[in-house]
């Protein structure tokens, strides 16, 4: 009879509602996932002003079409709502309508360094 191999788990603790892991396999795609979250970060800044010279070149135009690009930068129309200014001015009704909902937000920063 052959005896089962047994899966080792990584240890797990349980640290203020945090969940603490050991694990290689965790730590690399973290790291993966951190870096390129910075990657995005720094292409989106080096995007920003390359942007900003096309639309400033298109300038009142509703855009641009190259031999290999079509640009659109109209103009649209949003509405928003301004809760402040509501929830100051009806406050009974602002509670009755508002829904509040729980949510989990990412956040992903070197523990050390």
């Amino acid at each position: 009879m052959k005896a089962k191999a047994e899966k080792t788990e990584p240890k797990v603790l349980i640290d203020d509602e945090f969940r603490t892991m050991y694990s290689q396999e965790h730590e690399g795609i973290l790291d993966s996932i951190y870096e390129k979250e910075k990657s995005i970060q720094t292409m989106t800044k080096e995007i920003k002003p390359l942007k900003k010279f096309i639309q400033d070149y298109i300038g009142n135009f509703a855009g641009l079409i190259t031999g290999k690009y079509f640009v659109s930068f109209k103009k649209e129309e949003t509405s928003t709502f301004d809760t402040a200014s509501f929830k100051s001015e009806y406050p009974e009704l602002y509670e009755r309508y508002v829904k509040k909902q729980n949510r989990r937000k990412w956040i992903l920063n070197p523990k050390w360094g």
